[in-house]
């Protein structure tokens, strides 16, 4: 029995980390571009309606990284911006600073400094402020289907190499232009990237291709989209330090010591039985 013990403990310790996996629901991301009057766009007004909305509903408001950790909250929600509109600091910004939201801005580095768009030095007070953060929309906001490889390759190492001039930090977070995207386009992505978000295409089981809803100025559609509680991802737990990966290896040694202690009991007290097993 101590060999059985023994060979139960080495088996788990030998158990490849990555097995660690966990079911959760997927929290509702959301999708907006301009803050304006113009069409097909959220006014300052909606989106300040919005997010007084989420704010004081108890909503939690997460950077795309901490989509693992989603499970802790009762009601979690990512917010992104696509593009990098000089809206999104001078209307948008100040809103989130008001109600102490995190977002999270695409950026098509191409388009930084120019008339209409972000420029580095707004990109850099944002991310200081520590509830924005900058990532990468490709250079030019190119489809990715229409792109050779190597042309992907570049317009992403362009993005990358661009924007962490500006934030000084490694990027690994991304959203396709237009949200198109194929298994081609994904493969090269996940070269460089550790989550990946689509659109209405997207898929809440795909952390390279996640589901985001687009945002209008209807305030009834909002409050459905929100509401919104997707069960049945698998969301594998990338930090091991402390992490899930780590209690849910012990959960399963504790389980199966669990199991094995009482026969190993048994087996004692029949040897001293005389008994032979």
């Amino acid at each position: 029995m101590k060999k059985l013990i023994a060979a139960f403990i080495l088996v788990f310790m030998l158990m490849p980390v990555q097995s660690a996996f966990l079911e959760a629901d997927v929290p509702p991301v959301l999708m907006y571009h301009s803050i304006s009057d113009a069409d097909w766009q959220v006014t300052a007004e909606n989106f300040r309606e919005q997010i007084s909305y989420l704010a004081e509903g108890g909503f939690t408001f997460l950077f795309p990284e901490q989509i693992f950790y989603s499970y802790r909250y009762d009601k979690p929600i990512i917010i992104t911006f696509d593009d990098g509109f000089l809206d999104n600091y001078e209307i948008a910004f100040p809103i989130l600073q008001e109600y102490n939201v995190r977002a999270t801005i695409f950026m098509m580095t191409a388009y930084i400094g120019l008339d209409g768009w972000l420029t580095a030095e707004q990109i850099r007070e944002m991310e200081a402020s520590g509830l924005v953060r900058v990532e990468p929309h490709t250079h030019n906001h190119t489809d990715m289907l229409q792109l050779t490889p190597e042309q992907m390759r570049e317009q992403i190492e362009r993005s990358n190499t661009a924007l962490t001039e500006v934030t000084g930090r490694e990027h690994r977070i991304f959203a396709y232009p237009y949200g198109f995207f194929d298994e081609q386009v994904k493969k090269i992505v996940a070269e460089y990237y550790d989550i990946a978000f689509a659109v209405g295409n997207g898929d809440r089981r795909d952390m390279l291709a996640l589901h985001r809803y687009s945002v209008f100025n209807d305030m009834y559609a909002f409050r459905r989209i929100v509401a919104v509680r997707e069960p049945g991802i698998i969301a594998e737990e990338p930090y091991i330090g402390g992490g899930f990966r780590l209690r849910y290896r012990y959960r399963i040694l504790i389980a199966g010591l669990a199991c094995l202690l009482p026969a190993a009991f048994i087996y004692r007290k029949a040897r001293k039985k005389g008994a032979k097993i």
